[in-house]
C-alpha cells in the first residue's frame, strides 16, 4: 500500500529552493457545525506524528508548493495566490457517484469514498496555475469532475486519510491505481482534448478586467476572501466575472433544494464595483442577506476580516513601491507605455480615500495602508532583467534584494499565419540563402532567449541609400514593442564628440542596438583602429555585466547590458575589422532600390499585424542548432576586412618590400615610413611620421629572446641605439647572443631607402 509520504515524494520529487509541500488538517467544529482546515508544512512536527494507521483524521495536501510565508493573521502557513510556487499535479475528484472518468488514465487513483475517486496526474512543475485551472473547468463541464473542486490552491486527500463527512463512515482513502506517466501543462491540455488556444485565450480574458478609469487594467483574484471561500470548497463556478457562484451559507433554509449564491469579489466588474465586495442570494430566505451577513458567517469560520469598499488588495495587484527615489509604479500599466512610474506625493493624490485597517480604532488614508501593510511589494529600485515569455517580469531578485524589472516582454497575441511581407523583405535585402538562414536565426535566438546575446551584424550596401534597411529598424521596434535603442559609430567605439564618450545611457536597457549609418564624418579611420578593442568590448557576446551607466539626465548607475548590435553603413571600409574577427556577421545588400509599389506595401506592413505574425514565427523556429556565440565567414566580411586594414599595416607591407636591411632604428624606421607614405600617397603619415612610427616600433620585437622591453642596444653615432628586426628575427637574436657586432654593423650599412646613411660604428653594450 502507498502511504502518505511516498505518496507526496513522488509527487515532488524535484524541489527548488523556496518550494515546500504543505498539507492540511480537517478539523470539525464542536457540535458538527462545519469544520476548518489548519496548515502545515510537510516538516512539521503536527504532520510528523500522524499515523494513518492508528488515528482518525482527515489530512490532505496542497496540488502547488507554497513559499512557506505566513497568513496575514500570522496563524498559520499561507496558501493564498500570493504564496503559490508551482503546481506539480492536477487533479479531478468525486469520480464515480458525481462524475464520470475523463478519456486519460490518470497516474493515480485514490478511493476517497465509497465508490468516489480522485483522478491524478503528475506534472512537469508549472507556474500555467490559470491555464490549468482553465482546463479544471473545462474538464468539470464536460462532466469529469466536481466543479466547485478547482484552483491551484486547492487540497485533496493523501493516502490514509480518513473521510470526517457525515455517512463516510470513517472511510480511510486508499490508492487503488498507481503508475508513473508524467504531462507537462500543455500535453495534458491536447490529451484530454481541449483547445490549448481556445484555454489561453479564456485565461486573459478571465484574468484581465477593465477599471472604471479605462485607462489601465488590473487582474483578477486579489481578494483575500474569494481566496478563503475556495479553500473551504465552497466556489461553484468562477469564469472570471463580475459574479463568482458560491455555495449559499445558508442553503440548508432553502426550500427549493438550490444552494447558489453570487459574490462579487474586489477587481471584478465595471465602474465602482472595482473596489468593492458585494454577495447576493435569490432565494426568498436569503432576500435580506447582504455582505455583512456573509462577513460576520465567515469571521466564525476563520475568514479574513474584510470590508464592503477595499481598494488596499486592489492596489496592491497594480502598484509597487520602489523605495530608492520614493516612487510608485504601475506595473499593469507598464506593458502599455505611456507613464507608469510616479512620485510617491503624486500617487497619494490619485488615492486620496480612507480605508479600515487591522489594528487601527478609525480609517487611515490609503497611502498610510499601502505603505505599512505586509502585502505591499516592494522593490530597492528598478532593473533591466529580460526573462522568458512565460516568467513573471513584475519584482524580481537580484544581488539578494528586490528589484521592479523594467523589461517588458512583446505581449502579440498568437498567430499561426505567415509573416509573408517580412520575410519577403528580407529575402531581397539578403539574397544568399545560407546568410539569409543566418540572420533569420539571430533575429530568432534573441526573441527566445532575450536574456542573452550575440555577435553584431553589419549589412552593407556600397553607395546605395533607399534599399529598404531602416525599415527592419522600425520593423524590429514593432516586433519587440520597443527594446530597441539606437546609436552613432562614435558612442559604440567611445569615439566622437565630447557627448558621445561621456554619455551612454543608449547601451542599456534595449535588446537591440541600431547604427543606421557606421561611416561616421565625425570620425577618421584612425579613430576606428584605435578604439578597436572598445568595439570588440561592446559588442561581445557574453553579457555585460555591472557596466557603468552615466545618462545625460539622471543619476548614474551600474547595468547588465544585453544588446546585439546592427549596424549598416554604405561603406566597404566603414569599419577595420581584424582578420579572425569572431564578433561580425557582415552581409552585402543590394543596391538597386525596387519600385515605389513595393516601398508601399513595406509602409503599410508597419501598422498593420506583420509584426505580429513576424514574432510567432520567429517564436517558433528551430534554432537548436544555432551557434549564437561564433559567427560564420562571409565574402563580405573577407573584402570588408581587407579594404579595413589599417594605414600601418599598409605601411609595414612597403617597408618589408622595399627597405633593404633587415634591421631599424627608431630613426631609421621613421624615414622609411615617410618614405612609404610618399609612395603610397599617404598624405597624413607624410606629415605625422612619427605617430605610425611608435606604433611600429612597439609591434616589431626586440632581439632578446626573453625580454620584451629591453632589446639590444649598440653604439652608434656615438649614441647607444636600440636595433629591432623587421624579417629574420630569430637569426639576429642569435647573432646578438653571440656578441657579433660586425654583422650588425654591416647590416645596417646595407643601401636603405633612406638618404641618411649613418656611420656605424658598434659597441655592445
Amino acid at each position: 500500500m502507498i502511504k502518505a509520504n511516498e505518496f507526496l515524494a513522488t509527487i515532488f520529487a524535484e524541489l527548488e529552493d523556496g518550494e515546500n509541500i504543505l498539507v492540511c488538517r480537517q478539523i470539525m467544529k464542536e457540535g458538527g457545525n462545519g469544520s476548518f482546515f489548519s496548515n502545515h508544512l510537510t516538516a512539521d512536527r503536527a504532520w510528523r506524528k500522524w499515523d494513518s494507521d492508528k488515528q482518525d483524521h482527515a489530512w490532505y495536501f496542497c496540488v502547488s508548493t507554497v513559499d512557506g510565508e505566513m497568513n496575514a493573521k500570522g496563524s498559520m502557513v499561507g496558501r493564498g495566490r500570493a504564496n503559490l510556487v508551482r503546481q506539480h499535479c492536477f487533479v479531478l475528484d468525486d469520480i464515480g457517484t458525481k462524475a464520470t472518468p475523463p478519456p486519460v488514465e490518470p497516474s493515480w487513483k485514490i478511493e476517497t469514498s465509497k465508490d468516489n475517486f480522485q483522478y491524478g496526474y503528475f506534472l512537469e512543475p508549472s507556474t500555467q496555475f490559470s491555464l490549468l485551472e482553465a482546463l479544471f473547468t473545462w474538464c468539470a463541464d464536460k462532466g469529469w469532475g466536481d466543479g466547485g473542486a478547482g484552483g491551484a490552491y486547492r487540497v485533496v486527500r493523501v493516502p490514509g486519510s480518513a473521510n470526517l463527512k457525515p455517512g463516510r463512515d470513517m472511510f480511510h482513502s486508499l490508492v487503488g491505481h498507481w503508475d508513473m506517466p508524467l504531462w507537462s501543462a500543455e500535453e495534458l491540455v491536447g490529451d484530454m482534448g481541449a483547445d490549448l488556444d481556445a484555454l489561453r485565450e479564456e485565461t486573459q480574458s478571465a484574468e484581465v478586467i477593465n477599471i472604471k478609469t479605462g485607462s489601465f487594467e488590473a487582474r483578477a483574484n486579489i481578494d483575500p476572501m474569494l481566496d478563503w471561500l475556495a479553500t473551504q470548497g465552497m466556489i461553484i463556478r468562477d469564469g472570471g466575472h463580475a459574479w463568482v457562484d458560491i455555495i449559499c451559507p445558508w442553503a440548508d433554509n432553502h426550500t427549493t433544494g438550490e444552494n447558489v449564491a453570487g459574490y462579487s469579489p474586489l477587481g471584478r466588474g465595471d465602474g465602482d464595483y472595482v473596489p468593492t465586495r458585494a454577495f447576493k442570494c435569490q432565494h426568498d430566505h436569503c432576500t435580506g442577506k447582504r455582505l455583512a451577513d456573509l462577513v460576520k458567517w465567515g469571521r466564525g469560520r476563520g475568514a479574513p476580516h474584510v470590508a464592503g469598499y477595499d481598494p488596499l488588495p486592489w492596489l496592491q495587484a497594480q502598484y509597487v513601491y520602489v523605495e530608492s527615489e520614493q516612487r510608485v509604479a504601475d506595473v499593469l500599466q507598464r506593458p502599455y507605455g505611456g507613464k507608469w512610474m510616479w512620485p510617491l506625493a503624486d500617487w497619494k493624490l490619485k488615492h486620496m480615500g480612507k480605508v479600515s485597517m487591522p489594528g487601527a480604532d478609525t480609517p487611515v488614508p490609503i497611502s498610510t495602508a499601502f505603505l505599512t501593510s505586509s502585502r505591499t511589494r516592494r522593490a530597492v529600485d528598478t532593473i533591466y532583467k529580460p526573462v522568458k515569455r512565460w516568467q513573471d517580469v513584475g519584482v524580481v531578485q537580484a544581488h539578494g534584494q528586490s528589484y521592479l524589472n523594467t523589461y517588458v516582454p512583446p505581449n502579440h497575441a498568437e498567430t499561426t499565419l505567415v509573416p509573408g511581407v517580412f520575410l519577403e523583405h528580407i529575402e531581397f535585402l539578403i539574397p544568399k540563402k545560407t546568410e539569409r538562414e543566418v540572420f533569420l536565426n539571430w533575429l530568432a535566438y534573441k526573441l527566445q532567449y532575450p536574456d542573452s546575446r550575440s555577435y553584431a551584424v553589419i549589412m552593407v550596401a556600397e553607395n546605395a541609400f533607399g534599399t529598404g534597411r531602416s525599415w527592419i529598424k522600425k520593423f524590429l521596434e514593432r516586433v519587440l514593442q520597443g527594446n530597441i535603442n539606437t546609436a552613432s559609430m562614435g558612442q559604440l567605439i567611445g569615439k566622437g564628440t565630447s557627448a558621445e564618450q561621456t554619455y551612454n545611457d543608449w547601451m542599456a536597457d534595449c535588446q537591440y542596438l541600431v547604427v543606421e549609418e557606421s561611416k561616421d564624418s565625425s570620425l577618421t579611420r584612425d579613430d576606428f583602429y584605435h578604439a578597436y578593442d572598445t568595439f570588440k568590448q561592446r559588442v561581445d557576446t557574453s553579457v555585460g555585466e555591472n557596466q557603468r551607466i552615466n545618462p545625460k539626465y539622471g543619476r548614474t548607475r551600474t547595468a547588465s547590458i544585453y544588446f546585439n548590435a546592427l549596424i549598416f553603413s554604405n561603406h566597404i571600409d566603414a569599419i577595420a575589422l581584424e582578420e579572425e574577427c569572431r564578433r561580425t556577421f557582415c552581409i552585402e545588400n543590394p543596391t538597386t532600390r525596387r519600385g515605389y509599389v513595393y516601398y508601399d506595401k513595406l509602409n503599410a506592413a508597419l501598422s498593420g499585424d506583420e509584426a505580429q505574425r513576424a514574432y510567432w514565427w520567429l517564436m517558433r523556429r528551430d534554432v537548436s542548432e544555432y551557434d549564437h556565440i561564433y559567427p560564420p565567414m562571409t565574402a563580405t566580411k573577407a573584402m570588408m576586412t581587407e579594404s579595413s586594414r589599417a594605414p600601418s599595416d599598409i605601411i609595414f607591407d612597403h617597408i618589408l618590400e622595399h627597405h633593404a636591411p633587415d634591421l631599424v632604428s627608431t630613426k631609421t624606421l621613421k624615414t622609411a615610413i615617410g618614405l612609404a607614405a610618399r609612395d603610397l600617397d599617404l598624405e597624413k603619415i607624410m606629415r605625422e611620421p612619427g605617430a605610425t612610427g611608435r606604433l611600429l616600433w612597439r609591434k616589431i620585437k626586440t632581439l632578446r629572446a626573453n625580454d620584451t622591453k629591453n632589446g639590444a642596444r649598440y653604439l652608434i653615432n656615438g649614441k647607444q641605439t636600440e636595433l629591432r628586426a623587421i624579417r629574420h628575427r630569430q637569426k639576429w637574436v642569435a647573432q646578438d647572443d653571440l656578441r657579433q657586432a660586425n654583422m650588425f654593423i654591416e647590416e645596417m650599412s646595407k643601401k636603405e631607402l633612406s638618404s641618411n646613411v649613418v656611420n656605424i660604428s658598434a659597441d655592445l653594450r
